[in-house]
């Protein structure tokens, strides 16, 4: 026997079903991202590519000729098609990273049969693009940075790349030298230490030295950066972490973890100073030498050095804030007390 108030606990739910329904719907859902999150990824990345070398140096002397190899790797469980393009690059100047122009001059490479040799990967398979450098004996001394760009087919329409990246596209990045040298010499100069004059005692201190290589080949940095108080004690001390400096560019330098070992990765970390408190004048000392593995690595190449004082700005300002103050009040109270002492007389 149904009741009123059974009756009304029925139509509830009936009417609550819908909303019961789109709930557990959405739980499903949420449950089933956590629970199998793979396979709903899955269904958006619709390829996976690598590419290797990523980034590889090539000296060719003038009059021979080398063959390098890229190879592509689809991890994806379905074909990739990729046409290459070869595009000349230039580093943006402060971290090394490649800027693309929209065509290339390099002369050495048939690039009407590169350009048009599209490439089909199978799934879970590999698949290479040779190029033959061909440099004849009259070929100036130049240094060529060159990327090769994998551009997928419109039909991919997604990507999840890695290395160096574009929208559907992945890069190889190489940068070619001509020239007769083995050895070559290293143009470099200090160009800023962007510090400024005065910082303050707590803070984390930036330190942004910028070299610059006026040779045409390119080369790595190395040295030290050594940051000393007013007495000369030495408060810090880094070691350059060994980027490379394109021939006729600019780059920021930044620190290693530790000191330079030829069988270690180095690990490349901010270049700032960071201690308790900072009081008074200091000087960076930024020494460079010629690269971490040449004959003779601790020979000095350039060197230069900048002055920052630290001071408690804060509680300076408020110290300065709280005199200007006092000043304005001490002023109106005696302008207060004069208008007070006329008005007795009268």
């Amino acid at each position: 026997m149904y009741t009123k108030k059974t009756q009304s606990v029925t139509s509830l739910f009936i009417r609550s079903t819908p909303l019961i329904t789109l709930l557990i719907l959405l739980i499903t859902l949420f449950g089933s991202f956590f629970v199998f999150p793979g396979k709903i990824l899955a269904q958006r990345q619709n390829f996976n590519l690598t590419v290797t070398p990523e980034v590889q140096y090539l000296r060719i002397k003038p009059g021979s000729k080398i063959r390098h190899t890229i190879t592509l790797e689809n991890k994806s469980h379905q074909p990739i098609t990729v046409l290459p393009t070869i595009y000349d690059f230039k580093a943006d100047g402060r971290t090394g990273q490649p800027v693309l122009t929209t065509t290339t001059n390099f002369p050495y490479l048939d690039l009407e049969k590169i350009h048009h040799n599209a490439l089909t990967i199978p799934a879970q398979e590999r698949a290479q693009l040779g190029l033959l450098f061909s440099v004849p004996k009259d070929a100036p001394e130049k240094e060529y940075p060159l990327t090769v760009v994998f551009q997928s087919t419109p039909n991919q329409d997604a990507t999840n790349t890695s290395q160096s990246q574009l929208v559907g596209a992945i890069g190889s990045n190489l940068i070619v030298l001509v020239s007769h040298q083995d050895q070559l010499s290293n143009l470099i100069n200090i160009d800023t230490i962007q510090v400024p004059a005065i910082v303050d005692s707590f803070a984390k201190v930036a330190l942004n030295p910028t070299i610059t290589n006026n040779h045409f080949a390119a080369t790595t940095a190395a040295g030290t950066v050594t940051v000393k108080d007013m007495f000369g004690k030495k408060v810090a001390h880094f070691p350059i972490f060994p980027d490379t400096v394109l021939g006729y560019s600019a780059r920021q330098l930044r620190a290693m973890q530790a000191e330079f070992q030829p069988d270690i990765e180095p690990e490349a970390v901010p270049l700032a100073l960071k201690t308790d408190f900072l009081l008074g004048r200091y000087t960076v000392e930024v020494t460079i030498t010629h690269p971490y593995t040449a004959e003779n690595p601790e020979e000095v190449i350039a060197f230069d050095t900048f002055t920052f004082i630290a001071l408690p700005l804060l509680p300076l300002i408020c110290v300065v804030a709280l005199t200007i103050i006092t000043i304005i009040g001490v002023i109106l109270w005696k302008n207060w007390k004069k208008r007070q002492n006329a008005y007795l007389i009268k």
